[in-house]
């Protein structure tokens, strides 16, 4: 059934835990079964951490099949893989979750799109929350918080050197917050469903704001010849801690 398949997804995570050393600190109520479980999205330990204590149905990038240890695991316990930038299988993944729901599991997915540092969560995506407030699920925020920022997943690094990294140490402390469910009322848009999780979820976050560009003065700068040739003119440069230079999430 749907939910022995869903416990085994959750055993399996919690040796991976034990495997990576994440020591999962959980406060909240667990979800109530069947729910649409939603969280921010740091890493690809995130669904571990989160599935050892709610057993349910993971929607991942179709791209975790070819991932050792983890792809052929996933695929056969019945996770949910979308590939990206494809609106078919995002759609047959929503009917897939729909069905899920019907037989009494719950589904996890990382409405952002992407993973990131953690400081906030982006945008929500609206797809998951459409199913919730077609059927009258309830939406389960989660918020996930690690103790070191070495375990954000984000820019150019592989998965095997994260994953060799986080292996290596012996333990990687996470907080895990079951946040009260939020029952659809009638006629609520997705959007609306989609940013009241997502403000329960910022809610337990360090918001921060982005650092403020550094300005320097460049008596030389080698693009001079084309400049006005004023004396004194400053040249206002940005460096690598604005957001606009930071790497890309996943």
């Amino acid at each position: 059934s749907a939910g022995r398949r869903a416990r085994r997804l959750s055993w399996v995570c919690e040796n991976l835990c034990t495997f990576l050393g994440l020591d999962v600190s959980v406060r909240g109520p667990r979800p109530p079964e069947p729910s649409v479980i939603v969280s921010n999205h740091q890493s690809y330990t995130d669904p571990l951490c989160i599935l050892r204590h709610a057993p349910a149905f993971p929607i991942a990038k179709a791209e975790v099949v070819d991932w050792p240890l983890l792809g052929d695991a996933m695929r056969e316990l019945g996770l949910l893989f979308v590939e990206r930038g494809s609106a078919l299988s995002g759609a047959g993944v929503l009917r897939r979750s729909r069905r899920l729901l019907a037989a009494g599991a719950s589904v996890l997915a990382f409405p952002e799109g992407t993973t990131s540092m953690g400081a906030d969560a982006l945008p929500f995506r609206r797809g998951i929350f459409g199913i919730a407030a077609m059927d009258g699920v309830p939406v389960v925020p989660v918020t996930v918080r690690y103790a070191s920022d070495e375990m954000a997943w984000v820019g150019s690094e592989s998965f095997a050197s994260h994953w060799a990294r986080t292996a290596a140490r012996r333990r990687n402390p996470v907080s895990v917050t079951f946040h009260d469910a939020i029952h659809p009322a009638a006629g609520e848009t997705p959007a609306a469903l989609a940013e009241a999780a997502r403000q329960v979820i910022r809610e337990a976050l360090p918001i921060q704001d982005p650092p403020r560009p550094r300005t320097y003065w460049s008596p030389r700068s080698p693009r001079r010849r084309d400049l006005p040739r004023a004396p004194g003119r400053r040249i206002l440069e940005i460096r690598g801690s604005h957001p606009a230079c930071a790497h890309p999430g996943r």
